[in-house]
């Protein structure tokens, strides 16, 4: 401390005056934060009702924010953590203020669920079962400049403190991962406030954000879809990646029209999309015809488009039916014509199998060029399983 003549009055930084003793709290609240400091366990989970407290909205704070110093703010704040931790009514009290204002808007629906949901995980039920506190207006304390990153602080200009948001909170509105939001922004479907191509500075809007997902499910088709081999997105996907997609390319197809889907009622976000599993098969088709035959898939990739085990693929590299640059390690590339060639073979041979009304396997061994019993099966509502067979030993793998 530098010698200053106020010193000896008070504090210069926090304004404290000597002598001054006049207790902020009643003795039956000092006794139960004096208590709730006692019995919480959760130090981190405090920190983050404390976070909180300052800054509600939440999706902007940081695990290793620091928060300026202000004794008056900081006595509010501290209030509002230990009860946020400690009393069921102030915890639901406080949720309550992100009750949805516009229900008609999947996002914004589905992002005030998130926001109450991660205040009640504060909540620690062995320390509220055994405190009290006076139902009482607590003064919330909602500076958002104290936890939002400087770097994100000169979109404040342009968008409303409550808007400002790092990935993680769209991605977990939306359901799918951080890596899968790049994808979508990369792909134009989703704005971002940065684009920057540090991941980690980029900021949404997650007004803009509502509003590029509305637009997405305004193309859906009024008639419901309601055949029984209806598709969620996460069913989707599984199926796309048959055909070496994932589920950024199915928004992406939504979002261009190229596939048709509909919407169950009261649906949250993207939870709520279906699309047949005929129009996804033929969209999956005909897009990876326009796919460059010399492109080049990773070993998981051609797994999962063949829908075999590592153990069948290497098996089909080794004999020749699916030719790659080398048959082994983690560096194995395909190319797509291969794959492709392979998928082909397998159609006909069921083709011809159902005209002629012979197995499967006997059409497959006049189709397949090297001398090794390989044959590809579908699965009932599936994809393909490898069953591998030959003179040595016999293998019978499924995916």
């Amino acid at each position: 401390m530098k010698w200053d003549e106020n010193l000896l009055h008070g504090c210069g930084t926090c304004g404290y005056k000597w002598g001054a003793r006049s207790k902020a709290l009643g003795d039956e609240d000092f006794t139960n934060y004096s208590l709730a400091q006692q019995i919480t366990p959760d130090l981190d989970g405090l920190y983050q009702a404390y976070l909180h407290s300052t800054f509600m909205e939440g999706h902007s704070i940081w695990p290793r924010a620091k928060v300026p110093y202000h004794p008056h703010k900081h006595f509010l704040m501290m209030q509002s953590a230990y009860r946020l931790v400690c009393d069921k009514w102030w915890n639901r009290h406080v949720s309550e203020r992100f009750t949805p204002t516009d229900l008609t808007n999947p996002f914004r629906r589905s992002l005030a669920g998130v926001r109450s949901e991660r205040l009640e995980k504060l909540l620690n039920p062995v320390a509220s079962s055994q405190l009290s506190f006076e139902e009482i207006e607590l003064t919330v304390v909602s500076d958002p400049s104290l936890v939002i990153p400087k770097k994100h602080q000169k979109h404040l200009d342009t968008v409303v403190a409550e808007d400002i948001s790092e990935a993680d909170t769209v991605a977990e509105v939306l359901g799918i991962s951080i890596h899968q939001v790049n994808q979508l922004v990369f792909r134009g479907i989703l704005h971002c406030q940065s684009k920057t191509q540090i991941l980690r500075d980029r900021a949404f809007d997650l007004s803009r954000v509502a509003q590029d997902i509305s637009d997405l499910l305004s193309k859906a088709h009024t008639t419901s879809i309601d055949d029984v081999t209806d598709l969620d997105l996460e069913d989707a996907e599984g199926v796309a990646k048959r055909f070496g997609f994932d589920l950024v390319d199915c928004i992406d197809w939504l979002h261009s029209e190229s596939l048709r889907f509909a919407l169950v009622e009261n649906s949250a976000c993207l939870a709520g999309i279906r699309v047949r599993r005929k129009d996804l098969i033929d969209c999956c088709e005909s897009e990876l015809s326009k796919r460059a035959d010399d492109e080049q898939l990773d070993r998981l990739t051609v797994m999962k488009m063949l829908g075999v085990p590592e153990g069948v693929l290497d098996f089909l590299g080794k004999e020749g039916v699916l030719p790659s640059e080398r048959w082994y390690g983690p560096g194995i590339r395909y190319e797509l014509k291969t794959v492709k060639e392979l998928l082909n073979r397998y159609r006909i041979a069921r083709r011809e199998s159902a005209i002629w009304g012979i197995p499967v396997s006997d059409v497959w061994k006049q189709l397949n060029r090297s001398g090794t019993n390989v044959l590809l099966e579908e699965l009932p509502g599936g994809h393909f399983v490898g069953i591998v067979e030959c003179d040595k030993f016999a293998l019978n793998e499924a995916a």
